[in-house]
């Protein structure tokens, strides 16, 4: 079946709102189905893994999942469409660099691994040795405000600039291969499926390469400004950027 609409939204505070009851809202809900049942293609784009997606998510029915901020592309099934392993040892160098002021976890083949406590999401380790031979595709940070977030991934892109890209996501800091982006993830599912146009919504740093790649892209009206910049339009909802898209 030839798919009209391919449509990439980031997860956090795009979709899924943590401190809302519902998580995700009634009326993005029923206008993804509207959307998938028009012949069209709904996916998440996200730094998370895909353990943290479904877990949130619920009954959603994607049709593909961009995860690790590009680094592993996975169809409507999870069967790999694409992924992008990271050097272990650069990690290690920057973990500890930075452990002192931050939280972080890993995204390996495996699942999510961090050095605290382990959890029901995540497995802990005590070094980065436990992930030898794993397929390892980025890692996370945690840093408290927007301001060190951004002061921390112009760092490392400073530093392992040509190795590996870092991405400030609100307080975080996403690290993926150098090459990996949420909009090159988008074009690999644009290819995959043959689609004949992409569209994206995202409310943060680490979308505005999806937001580029896009024909179509959303962003929020409270955005920062430079993702307002590269977004095409500017909605009040996931629902609404779906609306648009459907009426074309």
């Amino acid at each position: 079946m030839k798919h009209a609409i391919a449509f990439a939204s980031d997860f956090d505070n795009t979709l899924y709102f943590g401190a809302e009851k519902s998580g995700c809202r009634i009326e993005d809900r029923e206008e993804i189905r509207r959307f998938q049942s028009a012949g069209n293609l709904f996916g998440i784009s996200t730094g998370r893994s895909l353990r943290g997606i479904r877990h949130a998510a619920g009954d959603i029915p994607f049709d593909f999942y961009i995860l690790t901020s590009g680094a592993l592309v996975l169809d409507g099934d999870c069967q790999l469409i694409a992924a992008s392993e990271i050097s272990t040892e650069r990690l290690r160098q920057i973990y500890e660099r930075y452990k002192a002021d931050t939280l972080s976890v890993i995204h390996a083949a495996g699942g999510v691994y961090i050095f605290a406590a382990g959890n029901a999401m995540q497995e802990h380790i005590d070094t980065f040795d436990s992930l030898s031979g794993m397929a390892v595709y980025g890692m996370s940070f945690h840093v408290w405000t927007p301001e060190a977030a951004a002061a921390m991934a112009e760092q490392i892109n400073a530093w392992c600039g040509g190795e590996i890209r870092a991405f400030q996501n609100v307080a975080n800091v996403d690290i993926v291969a150098d090459g990996v982006s949420k909009g090159a993830a988008l074009q690999c599912v644009k290819a995959h499926y043959g689609v004949a146009e992409t569209a994206a919504i995202g409310d943060s740093y680490n979308d505005i390469p999806m937001l580029q790649a896009a024909a179509k892209s959303f962003t929020f009206f409270d955005s920062p400004l430079q993702v307002r910049l590269a977004a095409s339009h500017i909605v009040g909802s996931v629902s609404e950027a779906l609306t648009i898209c459907g009426g074309q």
